[in-house]
């Protein structure tokens, strides 16, 4: 999907943190206001439920919710995770609010691209085309899906950005005061502590500009970083904003909105009614840099 990049600079107190390999990159998870028995009982949780969402929202694991609705037929009715069930809520919602901007069923074209690997669930090399979530999927009581037509779904960054989001509800569940969680890109920070974040400049990736102070707030960014090739990586009628900026982040109160508002703004005309609508209704803004490291804010 998305090259997601944030340089980020922390301000005092100082952090303890740890990192691991998970998401398709490295989650680093820091706190401070405790000591080395919380720290380490709340970052387990926190790594622990990340694991527990790329579990079942993985499109490359086979046993994953996703796995399962790719290999669904039409009209099935199945369970599906609550982790899985409520990203597909909030993909919903904003593929709704962006007028199908944001497109979830582009799984099957990123296979055709060789960005998402071949997947072929009923042994005869059956792709459905992409189309809308909406039209695709119907969401039940007790966190079960019903199948409207056959679909492959990738939630990719917007996936990662809950991920995120969960880790810290199991920091604050474990009575953490303050921290942070960084999945390559895709910030949180809450707590009384504040986040100055830098975005690398994509055609000068050693210059950073900083872009927000975040304080309680979620942060995602996509941007061409040694490439101009990423549009190819991000499906879309629209292009918009491509054509004008190299890089967009969004800074939301939570990190799956902000993940996924990046798409709509990289995708749509950022200067749209449309565009500051959705971003007004998710409490969220934009900052968009040009090829010549201007940043334009939303």
């Amino acid at each position: 999907m998305s090259s997601s990049s944030n340089s980020l600079n922390i301000t005092p107190p100082s952090l303890q943190k740890r990192a691991r390999p998970l998401l398709g990159t490295v989650v680093e998870i820091a706190m401070c206001g405790v000591d080395e028995t919380a720290f380490m009982r709340a970052s387990n949780a926190a790594f622990s439920r990340i694991e527990a969402i790329h579990q079942v929202m993985s499109f490359h694991e086979h046993t994953s919710d996703l796995s399962a609705i790719a290999r669904a037929k039409k009209n099935a009715a199945f369970p599906i995770s609550p982790d899985t069930w409520k990203t597909l809520a909030l993909a919903l919602d904003i593929e709704a609010r962006s007028n199908g901007i944001f497109n979830p069923t582009i799984a099957p074209e990123l296979v055709k691209r060789g960005l998402l690997p071949a997947f072929d669930p009923d042994g005869e090399n059956h792709m459905p085309p992409q189309g809308s979530l909406k039209k695709s999927i119907t969401l039940e009581e007790n966190f079960h899906i019903h199948i409207r037509t056959p679909v492959w779904i990738d939630l990719g960054g917007i996936a990662k950005g809950y991920a995120v989001d969960a880790a810290v509800d199991a920091l604050i569940a474990h009575e953490i005061p303050h921290g942070m969680v960084n999945a390559g890109g895709d910030l949180r920070v809450f707590g009384d502590i504040e986040q100055v974040v830098s975005v690398r400049v994509p055609h000068a990736p050693t210059t950073v500009l900083p872009i927000a102070s975040l304080r309680n707030l979620g942060c995602a960014t996509t941007a061409r970083y040694y490439s101009s090739h990423v549009d190819g990586a991000i499906v879309g009628a629209r292009s918009i904003a491509a054509a004008h900026y190299d890089s967009v982040s969004v800074m939301a109160p939570s990190c799956a909105v902000a993940d996924a508002l990046t798409k709509v703004v990289w995708l749509g005309d950022p200067n749209s009614p449309e565009i500051h609508k959705t971003l007004k209704h998710f409490k969220a803004n934009a900052a968009l840099i040009n090829s010549a490291g201007i940043v334009h804010r939303l």
